[in-house]
């Protein structure tokens, strides 16, 4: 699956947690980094891009 990933977070030893960009849409996917294997892509939303500017 093409996409752009955003966040990466280490969720246990051996299970990465990611968030991904494909098609203007935001998914979570999770990655054993052992053997590889991803979950199924679960939706989390439509991506609205955002600017924050500092106080």
């Amino acid at each position: 699956m093409p996409a752009y990933t955003g966040s990466i977070k280490l969720v246990s030893p051996t299970l990465l947690g990611m968030i991904a960009y494909v098609d203007n849409q935001a998914v979570l996917i999770f990655c054993d980094i052992v053997t590889g294997q991803q979950s199924v892509p679960l939706a989390l939303g439509k991506v609205i891009p955002v600017i924050v500017y500092p106080r």
